[in-house]
């Protein structure tokens, strides 16, 4: 189950037999029930038991207290989305169960980015821009490859800020098509020069992108009741508009989708599902029971 310098931080392997354990590790507290080679049903690891860990408390703390404490080889049930999350480095980590996510958030860097950003209200200027790049990024690829070079994107394109991207010219698009920590698209990087230059532009007919992106949804979130994550739209009415009015406006990679990608992620819709926290948190109307 776990390599021999860890068996007694973490108390999994050190009897025979069927029992259960409590393990302390920082603020949060972990039963571990070890399964005899007859009851469990599972995939050993060249041991003759399987842990199955359940967190009792949640905590963020938790991965960072049980690193490597479950063996690479060992196989643990994942269960549905609401009992527990797991991320997907080696070896295989559990995260503290809570009332079910959005099912999309199952692995890092997606549960860090679900919890703490994706839905938040952002009214900066230079982070709404940084978002418009991002969301164009991933066209044709998932978010979790945009999120893993997020901070790849950033050192590569000055911290997204638009007055230093406009003057970008051969040799900085030579450098960023060499660059394996971004997506080297020479459409998708171009745009992103093309799109500072629109950027500044409109800054100077607006009073701030803040407010322009925001007139598309009256200025305040549009709360959503979705029950299933088949309830979502991949656009509405809104993001229409706003693809239309940044085409106009001399934006690319801005179509319809990635617009309402865009307004989800800074709150502009609140579409976390009815049945996840945030959904509540970020001033959704509480689920209905």
């Amino acid at each position: 189950m776990c390599l021999p310098s860890q068996a007694s931080a973490c108390g999994v392997c050190a009897d025979e037999g069927s029992r259960s354990r409590s393990v302390i590790a920082g603020s949060f507290t972990l039963r571990i029930k070890i399964h005899s080679r007859r009851e469990s049903r599972k995939k050993r690891c060249s041991g003759s038991r399987v842990g199955c860990i359940s967190a009792i408390r949640p905590s963020n703390e938790l991965c960072k207290g049980l690193a490597d404490c479950v063996c690479p080889n060992e196989s643990i049930s994942h269960g549905s989305v609401a009992r527990r999350f797991f991320c997907s480095a080696q070896p295989l980590i559990a995260h503290a169960p809570r009332v079910p996510r959005c099912p999309w958030a199952t692995t890092e860097p997606a549960i860090a980015y679900h919890d703490e950003e994706w839905g938040v209200p952002v009214h900066d200027d230079r982070m709404l821009f940084e978002f418009l790049i991002l969301e164009g990024a991933q066209a044709g690829l998932s978010w979790i490859t945009i999120l893993k070079k997020r901070n790849n994107y950033r050192k590569a394109f000055d911290g997204f800020r638009a007055e230093k991207i406009a003057r970008y010219g051969a040799r900085e698009m030579k450098r960023l098509l060499s660059d394996a920590g971004i997506i080297r698209n020479r459409l998708k990087i171009a745009a992103t020069i093309s799109n500072a230059k629109a950027f500044l532009a409109l800054l100077e007919e607006m009073e701030s992108f803040d407010a322009y992106l925001w007139s598309f949804v009256g200025g305040k979130p549009i709360q959503n009741q979705w029950r299933s994550m088949t309830d979502v739209p991949a656009r509405t009415k809104e993001s229409d508009a706003m693809s239309r009015n940044l085409l106009r406006q001399g934006f690319k990679f801005v179509g319809s989708t990635i617009c309402y990608a865009l307004m989800q992620a800074t709150g502009m819709v609140n579409d976390h599902l009815v049945t996840c926290p945030r959904h509540a948190e970020l001033g959704g109307a509480p689920r209905r029971k």
